[in-house]
């Protein structure tokens, strides 16, 4: 697991446990990793950890077009793999039209 995906992976984590601070504090350490050493994202085995991550940020207002990009790649990335999964379908809808 690459410091990317470990970050990525706590930020989701507390995410889900409504701890938003914490949660933005592990994105904004994910998006410094992957900044950092771009050659991870070669490495990263679970392409929903990037686009939930990234997505996310989108969501919780981060403006770039690099972090909406990412969200996008990621979830379709992912959807090639499980081509059904609602979840991330309506995912990538909503930062299309959050990035918008």
């Amino acid at each position: 697991m690459t410091e990317f995906e470990k970050h990525a992976d706590l930020a989701l984590r507390l995410n889900l446990k409504n701890e938003e601070f914490d949660a933005q504090l592990c994105m904004g350490k994910a998006d410094d990793c992957l900044r950092d050493n771009p050659n991870q994202i070669a490495e990263i085995s679970d392409f929903s950890i990037v686009g939930n991550l990234y997505a996310r940020m989108v969501f919780y207002g981060w403006k770039s077009s690099r972090i909406a990009n990412l969200a996008y790649w990621g979830l379709s990335k992912s959807l090639i793999n499980s081509q059904k999964n609602i979840d991330l379908i309506t995912t990538r809808l909503l930062v299309m039209i959050f990035a918008r």
